[in-house]
């Protein structure tokens, strides 16, 4: 059941969002520098297209990335929480979404421990394993970025390349 539910949902949001490559491929350079993770905001921004929750997700994880940009340390950590919660919020308005799980992964292997956001990196990356297989036929371009992201953090997906 949770296979056909993502599979309906993936199959969705593939085929009515050619914007969604835009926001997929500005995610991983959002740490790179902050014009990129602007882009990635601003795109996610005028994306009407897509859910709600998973545009959600891109926003908050640019805010996320822009957050380490402000001077002051207190208004640093006040935006980061305030996009954790948003995040977190997406995750629990779609949980059975591997790109919302996805982006909150990625966000929580690469901020600083200080952040004290990790506590879902487990489920997270056992969900996305489980359920990548789903993504393969419909959605091969999600299913790559994925792939190539659980391979080069050293993950063993098994069987289901």
């Amino acid at each position: 059941m949770i296979n056909f539910f993502i599979i309906n949902l993936s199959f969705f949001t593939f085929y009515l969002s050619p914007d969604l490559n835009k926001l997929r491929n500005l995610f991983p350079l959002i740490n790179k520098n902050e014009s990129y993770a602007v882009a990635l905001l601003n795109s996610s921004n005028t994306i009407k297209t897509i859910s709600v929750p998973l545009n959600n997700a891109y926003k908050a994880a640019a805010q996320m990335a822009l957050a380490k940009y402000k001077f002051n340390p207190i208004s640093k950590l006040t935006e980061f929480n305030q996009a954790k919660i948003k995040l977190n919020d997406c995750v629990k308005k779609d949980s059975l979404n591997i790109e919302i799980r996805y982006i909150r992964l990625a966000i929580q292997e690469h901020v600083p421990a200080i952040l004290n956001y990790s506590n879902n990196i487990d489920p997270d990356k056992k969900f996305i394993i489980q359920n990548l297989h789903s993504l393969k036929q419909i959605d091969p371009t999600l299913f790559t970025i994925i792939n190539n992201y659980l391979r080069l953090r050293g993950y063993f997906i098994g069987s289901k390349k």
